[in-house]
C-alpha cells in the first residue's frame, strides 16, 4: 500500500541473510528496523510495539502542528478582518481631528483653554495617524501572505515619489533632530519609469522612516538615487547602531523586530512589506551594516516593464 505524504508507516525487516550489504540495503528503501534469523518471538514483539508506539508519537505531533497550523490561519484571517473595520472608524477620528485642529488655529488667541484643546487634537491626531499605518500594514501582511499583494505601473518621472517620500519623512527628521536629505543623481528625477507610485513612496517612507528613528539626534540619513542600466537603483543610509551579524538573516521576516527596536513602536511588518513590494516591482532589496556604524539598505526596480498589476511571487 503507498503511504500517504508525511505519514509514517513503520517496516520491520525479518531475513536470513546475515551480511551488512543486506541490512544497507533494507534500510535504505526504507526499513525502520531490522531482525535476523533465527529470532525469539518476544524480541520481533518488543521491536513491534516500539515501531508502532514511534508511529502514535508521529500521528500525535502531526495532529498538534495541524491544530497549531489552523490557530495561526485563523488569527491571521482575524487579525486581517478587524484592521479592515478599523480603516475607516480611524480615518473619520483623524479627519475630524485635523478639522478641529484648523479650526483652533483659526482662531488663535483664545488664551489658556484653546491651546489646550489644540494641544489635544494634536496628540488625537497623531496617534489616530500611528495607528492608521499599523492598520494599513496589518492588512498588506495579510495580503502578502495570501498571494494578493499587487503593484499597478504607471509611466511617470522617477522624482515624483521621492518629493512625496520627503514630504511626510521631513517633518519626522526635523522632530528628531536628524538631517535628512534625498539626492538624485545625473537628473534621475526627470527621467520616466513604469513604477507604482503609493508603494514606491510606502517602501521609501518604511525605510527612510526606520532610518530616522534609529539615528541619534545630530546625525544624517541619505537616500540616494540614480538610473543604471533601465533600473532604478537606490540607497537609504543611516548613522544609527548598526545591525548585530545574528540579526541580518531575520530582518525581512514578519513580525520580528530586534533588540534595538525597543521603545520605538511598530509590529515589526516594516522591512517585510518594503521586501514584498520590491519583489512585485520584480526588483532586489539587501542591507550592509557594520555595528555602531549605521545601516544602508539598497534596493533595485526594474523600468522597462510596461503599465500593468503585477503579483507578488
Amino acid at each position: 500500500a503507498r503511504t500517504a505524504e508525511g505519514d509514517f508507516r513503520p517496516v520491520l525487516v525479518l531475513t536470513a541473510d546475515t551480511t551488512w550489504e543486506a541490512r544497507e540495503r533494507a534500510l535504505q528503501r526504507g526499513a525502520h528496523d531490522f531482525v535476523t534469523k533465527p529470532f525469539e518471538a518476544a524480541e520481533v514483539l518488543l521491536r513491534v510495539e516500539r515501531l508502532l508506539e514511534t508511529r502514535l508519537l508521529h500521528a500525535e505531533e502531526r495532529t498538534a502542528r495541524a491544530r497549531a497550523e489552523r490557530a495561526t490561519e485563523e488569527r491571521e484571517r482575524l487579525l486581517a478582518v478587524v484592521a479592515h473595520d478599523l480603516r475607516n472608524p480611524l480615518a473619520v477620528v483623524a479627519m475630524y481631528a485635523e478639522t478641529m485642529q484648523l479650526r483652533l488655529g483659526d482662531r488663535a488667541g483664545g488664551g489658556e483653554a484653546a491651546a489646550l484643546l489644540e494641544e489635544s487634537c494634536e496628540t488625537i491626531l497623531r496617534n489616530t495617524v500611528g495607528m492608521q499605518r499599523l492598520v494599513e500594514d496589518l492588512l498588506d501582511a495579510s495580503a502578502l501572505q495570501d498571494g494578493a499583494f499587487r503593484v499597478h505601473r504607471i509611466v511617470q518621472p522617477l522624482g515624483e515619489p521621492f518629493d512625496g517620500a520627503a514630504r511626510t519623512l521631513g517633518p519626522l527628521a526635523e522632530a528628531r533632530g536628524v538631517t535628512f536629505t534625498i539626492v538624485s543623481e545625473a537628473g534621475a528625477a526627470d527621467e520616466n519609469g513604469a513604477l507604482d507610485r503609493p508603494r514606491v513612496e510606502q517602501l521609501l517612507s518604511n525605510l527612510g522612516g526606520n532610518a530616522i528613528r534609529f539615528t541619534p539626534t545630530g546625525g544624517r540619513v541619505e537616500v540616494r538615487y540614480a538610473v543604471i542600466d533601465d533600473r532604478l537603483v537606490v540607497s537609504v543610509s543611516d548613522e544609527g547602531p548598526g545591525i548585530a551579524p545574528e540579526d541580518a538573516d531575520h530582518l525581512f521576516t514578519a513580525f520580528w523586530r530586534g533588540a534595538h527596536a525597543n521603545g520605538r513602536g511598530g509590529a515589526g511588518l516594516g522591512l517585510w512589506i518594503a521586501k514584498g513590494i520590491v519583489d512585485a516591482h520584480g526588483g532586489t532589496l539587501a542591507v550592509e551594516s557594520t555595528p555602531g556604524r549605521g545601516a544602508t539598505f539598497r534596493f533595485t526596480l526594474p523600468l522597462h516593464t510596461a503599465p500593468s498589476e503585477t503579483a507578488a511571487p
